[in-house]
Parts: C-alpha cells; sequence; structure tokens
C-alpha cells in the first residue's frame, strides 16, 4: 500500500513539473512575442518615473525651470547646493544664495576668498544646477539660463593613487591634462586649488599657465578657484581701492574677478560672508581656522610668528626701497 501510495506522488510530482513547464514556456512564448511593446512601455515608465521625481523635488525643495538654448553662457540668479542647503536646514542655519553670470566678456572667474569661505560649495552648485538642467529637471535657483555644455569637468579635492605610484599632486595633474586636452568652448569647468599640491612658487606657475590655455585655447566656461591671489596680479588686476583710475582701464582678458570675505573674527568664532562679490581676497584666515580646529596653541603662535618672519622677508626695508628709488631718479 506504501509502495503504490508512493509511486502516485512521483507520478503526481512529475506531471506537476511538465505543466509548470508548459506554462512557463508557453508564458515566455506570449513575452517574446509582445518584447517590442514590452519594452516600449519599459521606456515611458522610466521616463514617468524620472519626471514625477523631478517634479517631487521642484515642489519640496523649490526649484525652479531652467532654459537651456545654443549660446555659450550661463546665468544662474540665486543660485543653490541642496545637499548643503538641507544639511543646514538642520541646523536651523540658512543658505547664502549667490549669481553667475558667464558670457563671452566673461569667460572664467578667478575665485579667491578665506577657507571655509564657500568657494568649493559655489564651484560645485553650478556644476549640479548644469547637470540637472541637461537631464530636464528644475534647478536649485530663482533664475538659470544655461548654453548647453558638452562636457562638464572637475577637479577638485585631493586623493592619491599609490598602487600607480601615483601621489597627490600626479594624481591632480593627471587630472588636470585630461581636462587641458579635452574641453571645447561648450564645455564646463570647475578647478579648485590648482597647483596646491607642490611647492608655492611652481604651484602658482602651473596655476598661472593652466588659466591662460583655458582662457586661450579651450575658451571653455571656467570656475577656477585659487588661495595664489597672486594669479589675479599676474592676469593684470587692478584693485579700485589702491587705483581708481587704472582699475577703471583694466586689461578685457575674458577675467571675471571674485571672492568671499569674513566679516568678522574674533578667539571663538569667525563669520563668513558667503556671497560673492567683485575683487580679490588676499587673507586665507588659515590661522583663525587652524585654531578653531583646537590646534595646540603652542602650535598656533609658532606659525604666527613664522608667517610674520616670511611676510616681513617678502617686503624689503622702507629705506633699502627709499634708496633704490633715489638712484633711479
Amino acid at each position: 500500500e506504501w509502495t503504490r501510495i508512493g509511486s502516485k506522488m512521483v507520478r503526481l510530482q512529475n506531471s506537476l513539473r511538465s505543466r509548470e513547464q508548459a506554462a512557463l514556456e508557453t508564458l515566455r512564448q506570449k513575452v517574446a512575442r509582445e518584447a517590442a511593446a514590452l519594452r516600449h512601455n519599459a521606456r515611458h515608465v522610466n521616463q514617468l518615473d524620472v519626471l514625477l521625481g523631478f517634479a517631487q523635488l521642484a515642489e519640496d525643495a523649490n526649484l525652479v525651470c531652467p532654459i537651456v538654448d545654443e549660446s555659450n553662457e550661463f546665468h544662474v540668479v540665486g543660485g543653490r547646493h541642496l545637499s548643503v542647503e538641507m544639511g543646514l536646514h538642520e541646523q536651523q542655519r540658512r543658505f547664502v544664495k549667490n549669481d553667475l553670470s558667464i558670457d563671452a566678456g566673461s569667460r572664467l572667474h578667478l575665485i579667491t576668498g578665506p577657507n571655509m569661505g564657500g568657494k568649493s560649495t559655489f564651484l560645485r552648485q553650478n556644476a549640479v544646477i548644469a547637470v540637472l538642467a541637461q537631464a530636464g529637471s528644475f534647478v536649485p535657483a530663482d533664475a538659470a539660463r544655461i548654453g548647453v555644455v558638452d562636457r562638464l569637468f572637475s577637479r577638485v579635492g585631493a586623493k592619491d593613487d599609490l598602487f600607480r605610484d601615483r601621489s597627490t599632486f600626479m594624481v591632480e595633474m593627471i587630472e588636470m591634462s585630461e581636462i587641458l586636452n579635452r574641453a571645447t568652448e561648450r564645455s564646463f569647468v570647475i578647478a579648485d586649488e590648482v597647483g596646491r599640491g607642490t611647492a608655492t612658487a611652481v604651484g602658482t606657475s602651473i596655476a598661472f599657465a593652466t588659466l591662460l590655455q583655458l582662457l586661450n585655447v579651450s575658451k571653455c566656461r571656467t570656475l577656477f578657484a585659487t588661495h595664489f591671489h597672486e594669479l589675479a596680479d599676474m592676469l593684470g588686476y587692478v584693485d579700485p581701492a589702491d587705483n581708481q583710475q587704472a582699475a577703471a582701464h583694466q586689461p578685457s582678458l575674458n577675467v571675471g574677478f571674485y571672492c568671499t570675505d569674513v566679516v568678522e573674527a574674533t578667539d571663538d568664532a569667525v563669520i563668513y560672508d558667503h556671497r560673492l562679490r567683485p575683487g580679490v581676497n588676499r587673507e586665507s584666515h588659515g590661522l583663525k581656522v587652524a585654531q578653531l580646529a583646537n590646534m595646540p596653541g603652542e602650535v598656533i603662535d609658532n606659525a604666527r610668528r613664522t608667517l610674520e618672519w616670511l611676510l616681513a622677508r617678502r617686503q624689503p626695508p622702507v629705506e633699502a626701497k627709499q634708496g633704490r628709488q633715489t638712484m633711479e631718479m
């Protein structure tokens, strides 16, 4: 009796398996016949899913519809960095909006300012705005008009690749070389602290040569943030506060000079003005940042004395300057 029952169970299992395989094969053939229609519907469902996500984000984050045209310009009013803004909101802090206007008369913007002054955030937020605009999304700004970008290049941060014998500076140069060799007039480049990985004089020289290449050869839209404020002087910038007449006749190099600033610096805090203004900022406030990071007091004191000594070495004595002037006369 047990043998008959076992045989029936085996036959039943085999029958179920064959019917399952037949049903699966029938379904597979139906899917194959409708494959084109299914793929067509899947594309539409994917697009609808993305657009609904964009719409929800635009509603939640107060985004605006950008104008994307065939020009080589890049205009943003009240631009924001969504990730940074959301993080600040969690701390009950307000994100400072910034404008950007790149056109034929100002293709490259040289941006200076203190440490933690918001330069890197400004670079990244405009790169994100360019990507979102061309992906079909609304953008985090009050208004935006962006000429089509064929390539977006980014040289930011510090990293090494020791497995391939590449130091931090070597990686920086490889990435910058890729940009200089591939960027076109329709490209958008953000470059942060080019040349910082080597000696100051060499880094400044490389940064200046990179600027000239971007300006004269690539001719692309560029945001170039740096602590090498000497680059502004090398490009012919004249501070209106020092010489108003000369500043009114600055050479037209298709370069815009902008900076962030420090409103107030005390022993306990640094208050930044993250809104970009025209000009050049020659103060990094790096010692203040080091102090806020709880570096030992004796280290800060030694650093301050060393900085004073280095700055004094750069400035020749007043008597010597007067003597040279007399000899020249």
